[in-house]
């Protein structure tokens, strides 16, 4: 019996970019299977896509760098992961979740995969909120009795001046108190 070492196979069949095979006995070559690649031809095993990259289907010859909005922490991977609502990341490649940094206080989204802070929702006014990371429109509050907000994004509200009040929460202007009267706190 002649046994064939994986070089001879590479000599005697060269299989194509994306496909390898290790049992000298073969003829034919196999298809890499999604989450590995071969960017060689005639070798014997595939490789795996290293953390940061993604790759969907079979018979790939490279793996992709995670876009923006996006991140990879695991090898061999058909897909890269999605930031969490409320973050974003300008970078490509990520290979940590910490990369999606949070929306900054005053905004929120409940949208995966942002990938500028300007993607993050403003506050509306009469809103605010101190936190960031907000995932959805409820964790923008209203301004309270006797405060307000005429702008949108803001991490406060604004005291109204002591000659004027808001009549109920959420609004964006005070109202002047009658003459003669002023607002007691």
């Amino acid at each position: 019996t002649f046994q064939y070492s994986i070089s001879q196979i590479a000599y005697f069949y060269t299989g194509p970019i994306g496909y390898h095979q290790n049992d000298t006995a073969m003829t034919f070559c196999l298809p890499c299977l999604t989450g590995k690649f071969q960017n060689e031809k005639g070798q014997a095993l595939c490789k795996a896509c290293p953390i940061g990259y993604s790759i969907g289907g079979t018979s790939q010859d490279a793996c992709k760098n995670c876009g923006e909005g996006k991140f990879q922490n695991e090898i061999s991977q058909p897909s890269c992961k999605d930031c969490d609502p409320g973050k974003y990341s300008e970078e490509v490649g990520a290979t940590l979740a910490i990369a999606c940094k949070p929306c900054l206080a005053g905004t929120y989204s409940s949208a995966p995969g942002l990938i500028k802070v300007d993607d993050c929702i403003s506050c509306p006014p009469g809103k605010a909120s101190n936190q960031s990371g907000n995932i959805a429109s409820t964790d923008c509050v209203d301004c309270l009795k006797g405060w307000f907000q005429d702008s949108q994004g803001n991490t406060s509200c604004r005291a109204c001046p002591l000659d004027a009040t808001t009549t109920e929460e959420g609004l964006t202007v005070c109202t002047k108190c009658l003459a003669g009267l002023f607002m007691d706190n």
